[in-house]
Formats: C-alpha cells, structure tokens, sequence
C-alpha cells in the first residue's frame, strides 16, 4: 500500500467572529455568520479542517493539492468580503449643521436646522460610527445595516435641489436647479 504525504496549511482569519463547521448528510460546510445572514463554503471529503484561535488548519493528500487550490480560491472570495467593513461616508452641507455621538455613546446627535437637536440610536454591537464635525463615517460588516442606517441619517435632512444644503453622501453628484428669475 502506497502512503500518500499529507500537507498541512494554516489560514489566517483577520476578524475573529464565530465561524463553524455544519455536517450535512455526507457534506460538510463552513459556515460564516455576517449580520443578518450566513455564507457557506462547501468543504471537499478530502479536506480535513481545524478551528483555531484566529486560524483555520487545512491537512489534505499532496496528489489533491490542483483541488485544494481551487477550494481554496473559492475560500478566499468569501473571506475577502468577510474581513473588510462595509463603509459608508456622509457630508452634512449648511450654514450650522454639526454632528456628534451622545456621551454614553448610544446617541448620534445632529443639528440639522430645525429648532431642535435630532438623535439616532447607535446599533453599537454592529455597526461603528465616527464623525467630525460635518462628517459621518458608518462602518460594518453587513452592507444592508449600514446602507439602511445611512438612509435613516440622510431622511432626517435630504439634500435641497436648489441651495444643496441637506446629508450628502461623500463624492454624490447632484446637478442643482436654478432658481427663477423675475
């Protein structure tokens, strides 16, 4: 009986978050969690995985190494969405708009105009906010979250067609009307 070398190779994972392995039938998948949903990557029968710390540990035959490489790629694909946020970047335009986070940090207070100050609950556990003074920096790893809390900032105050004063988003272009002449 011929014994083939095993090959070992470890995979860096750069955000710790709680990956797992589901047995399906004869199938085995690893699966991600991302917010709201989950990815799913197909483990070959020949694959053996182990979960680390911040690693995943892959021990495979040398003669399926061509298979291993494509499982691989695949593997990296998702990750590569995985361990990057979803940023979204937002500009307030107007004479006294100012941003800021309450001081517990639950709160985005914004003045907009109005005679009143506008707040926003922070969804802290997934999404991370930054601001200065007119800008507003979302960041997440679930691009539907952040693109839906951005919208919400933006309602409160959506851009004027004819002055340009409102919530921008960074780099938005909007041809403004004129205005009429008498």
């Amino acid at each position: 009986m011929i014994q083939k070398d095993k090959i070992s190779k470890s995979f860096k994972i750069v955000y710790n978050r709680d990956i797992f392995v589901y047995s399906l039938k004869s199938n085995n998948l690893l699966v991600f969690p991302t917010g709201l949903d989950r990815k799913y990557v197909n483990i070959p029968n020949f694959v053996e995985l182990t979960i680390g710390e911040n690693s995943l540990q892959f021990t495979y035959d040398q003669s399926d190494e061509d298979l291993f490489n494509q499982f691989l790629g695949t593997l990296n694909n998702c990750l590569r969405n995985f361990a990057r946020p979803y940023r979204k970047k937002l500009f307030l335009k107007g004479l006294g708009y100012r941003v800021s986070i309450s001081d517990d940090k639950k709160f985005l207070l914004l003045k907009l105009g109005y005679s009143h100050t506008s707040s926003l609950t922070i969804p802290m556990s997934r999404l991370n906010i930054k601001v200065n003074k007119n800008f507003i920096i979302v960041e997440g790893f679930d691009a539907v979250e952040v693109g839906n809390f951005s919208s919400k900032i933006r309602r409160l105050r959506v851009p004027d067609i004819y002055k340009g004063k409102g919530v921008w988003y960074k780099n938005e272009i909007k041809i403004l009307k004129e205005l009429k002449k008498k």
